[in-house]
């Protein structure tokens, strides 16, 4: 399965105000994006949420220059339809959001974030700063997890129209302010890797974008290697204990992933040493459980013959013989 798009909406300019609505979106979604574009001054938005849910800051480009705007990122997985709110300072700057539904068919994650002001960019942290800026598009990656992901896209200009879509990306709003502007932008065709999303070059002026790699968040897998003591006596040896490390993989949005799958696999030894060749009978036996629901470890069993002790393991990364 695949990250889609589902539809986008546009709140039109605001000022004067402390709270107002992009539109109604989550139909058919699993998750969703916003962005908040300030146009004449640092960014004036302090929140935005969906259906009533907070939404999660992701990173935001401020420009200082001579005619200053921002644009700030919101995400949120296992969305609902509902309103989609921002509160904001109220003042007479103007500050415009932009949101989009996602479908999927697991849990998402905002992989990564691409800052850019000026001609400094970052990733996966915010950027402010001075100057004039080329517009075009960025490359933002989605860690190649498996399944096709796609990227969104938002800039401030100081130009006189906002910047049309770049080749690799479809638009979907913008709002000319005469002397500022911005514009919304989706990846046309999703994929795996370090894609490009974004504008069209041939415009210097006051810039500042941010681009989000949205993707389906990847299984994680558990390995667990459990080896039996060795030594003399191994074999009688009834109270031993085997410890194990379990490693799980990292992104925005884990916490909150409902569905996670893992797999996990086992590797167990015999005991040896001296005293351990005269056990004829004995056999090494393992069984893996997958497990199930948000996080679930299954425990899995373990059972050697002819020994006194029988293995279980009782919570993440550890049995005991």
């Amino acid at each position: 399965m695949a990250v889609g798009y589902v539809a986008s909406a546009t709140s039109g300019s605001q000022a004067s105000v402390s709270t107002f609505n992009i539109g109604t979106l989550g139909t058919g979604a699993r998750a969703g994006i916003v962005f908040v574009a300030t146009h004449g001054s640092a960014a004036l938005d302090t929140g935005v949420t969906w259906n009533s849910v907070a939404m999660s800051l992701l990173y935001s480009a401020t420009d200082t220059d001579t005619e200053p705007g921002a644009v700030r990122a919101y995400f949120l997985d296992n969305v609902t339809n509902g309103v989609i709110t921002v509160s904001r300072t109220s003042s007479a700057i103007v500050t415009v959001g932009y949101a989009a539904s996602i479908s999927a068919a697991s849990a998402c994650d905002a992989y990564q974030t691409i800052t850019q002001v000026s001609s400094t960019t970052n990733t996966n942290a915010d950027t402010s700063t001075t100057g004039t800026g080329a517009s075009g598009e960025v490359s933002v990656d989605d860690g190649s997890p498996g399944t096709s992901s796609m990227r969104f896209a938002c800039h401030y200009t100081g130009a006189a129209t906002p910047v049309a879509a770049g080749t690799n990306s479809t638009g979907l709003q913008l709002l000319d302010s005469t002397s500022f502007g911005s514009r919304f932008v989706r990846e046309t065709v999703v994929g795996q890797g370090s894609r490009s999303v974004g504008f069209a070059t041939g415009t210097t002026d006051d810039w500042a974008l941010v681009a989000v790699a949205v993707r389906e968040t990847p299984a994680v897998t558990l390995n667990i290697n459990v080896t039996a003591a060795t030594g003399t006596g191994a074999a009688t040896n009834a109270g031993r204990t085997v410890s194990a490390a379990a490693t799980a993989s990292t992104g925005t949005g884990l916490a909150s992933n409902a569905a996670m799958q893992n797999a996990v696999s086992f590797a167990v030894t015999a005991a040896t040493g001296t005293g351990a060749a005269a056990d004829t009978g004995k056999t090494v036996a393992s069984l893996g459980i997958a497990p199930t629901g948000t996080g679930a470890i299954a425990n899995p069993a373990f059972s050697v013959s002819r020994s006194p002790a029988v293995i279980a393991a009782t919570g993440i990364g550890s049995a005991t013989l």
